[in-house]
């Protein structure tokens, strides 16, 4: 028997390269413009920058300090570039804020077009399989809904990838599915299809390596970018007929959400900790943390939150997503 604590945490463009000409309220930046630099004039391309790179400085902090405070043995990330920038991370910012040494990292090529992948950081060794070749043709997933969204059979399922990373726990195995699935841009409803085909894919994918899925020892972790607390989500083929357990209900309603959209004042819970009914029921006792000390000021409700310093309004902040760990016996 033993424990493990598991973490999941979508980091927000952690990312190698910078497009200095196209990052968000830089392209109007308002402190430029509050001290009378405009677009025109020659000094506003190097001061906006300098002023991206302090604001990178802050926000990575903060990431290191969020990814600390989830004590976890293993954690599961979503929106990571690549090996590099994963090892540069932990170097250079995770290891200063008094995190225990992941020795083991990995993050593999997937499919999305801006290079933003899933990675997996371990303080023991893991075993890392892709499954971002998959494609609706492969597993018969190809419908008249996703051909009308654009898509092909013979393009690839995930839209990032499906991790799959095996670690031991005593002596038992322990299979954790890291992913990040379709985005709601563009529509929830017009993209549930994607996600829908994506959740499929993640049930086949683990009922061909657990052919009785109920009783093994399995999780799916990560950024599903959907609720389940409104009709109309794609995520059914992993909650409709009690397939997975979503761990966080574990939590009173109120505590479960893991992302703030400002542009309609909402939280919603999008990343998820699901356990298979036999992991679940082994541990009825876990109960998940979500860690919110790097969430901006903006935030409503968090009046009482101590942030981590330098914390802004909207920026800077660890992640518009905040991480969600627990310890779960085998």
């Amino acid at each position: 028997m033993g424990t493990i604590r598991v973490a999941t945490f979508n980091v927000e463009n952690l990312l190698q390269r910078f497009n200095f000409h196209s990052y968000g309220q830089l392209s109007s930046e308002r402190a430029l413009r509050l001290l009378g630099v405009g677009e025109d004039t020659p000094e506003y391309m190097p001061l906006r920058k300098s002023l991206a790179i302090a604001l990178t400085d802050d926000s990575r902090q903060q990431t290191g300090q969020a990814i600390r405070d989830t004590e976890a043995d293993i954690i599961c990330l979503q929106e990571v570039e690549n090996k590099t920038i994963l090892d540069d991370f932990h170097q250079f910012y995770l290891n200063r804020t008094g995190c225990a040494h992941y020795g083991w990292r990995r993050c593999l090529e997937g499919n999305d077009t801006r290079g933003i992948d899933v990675a997996v950081m371990s303080r023991q060794r893991i075993k890392v399989t892709s499954h971002a070749e998959v494609t609706f043709g492969d597993l018969d997933l190809f419908n008249e809904e996703l051909c009308q969204y654009g898509l092909s059979e013979g393009e690839s399922i995930f839209r990032r990838d499906c991790l799959e990373v095996t670690v031991m726990v005593g002596a038992k195995p322990l299979s954790i599915f890291v992913c990040h699935f379709k985005s709601m841009s563009g529509g929830r409803e017009q993209t549930r299809c994607v996600r829908e085909a994506e959740a499929e894919a993640v049930r086949q994918i683990i009922t061909k390596s657990f052919p009785d899925p109920a009783t093994g020892d399995w999780l799916i972790v990560g950024d599903l970018n959907d609720y389940i607390s409104e009709p109309g989500h794609g995520l059914g083929p992993l909650f409709g007929d009690g397939f997975a357990c979503n761990l966080l209900e574990r939590l009173p309603e109120e505590e479960r959400w893991t992302h703030y959209y400002p542009g309609g004042n909402a939280k919603h819970q999008i990343d998820y900790i699901l356990a298979s009914p036999a992991l679940a029921a082994w541990n009825p006792s876990a109960v998940p943390t979500v860690i919110r000390g790097g969430q901006p000021y903006r935030v409503p409700g968090l009046a009482e939150l101590s942030r981590y310093p330098r914390t802004g309004y909207d920026r800077p902040k660890a992640s518009d997503h905040c991480p969600v760990a627990i310890t779960l016996e085998l």
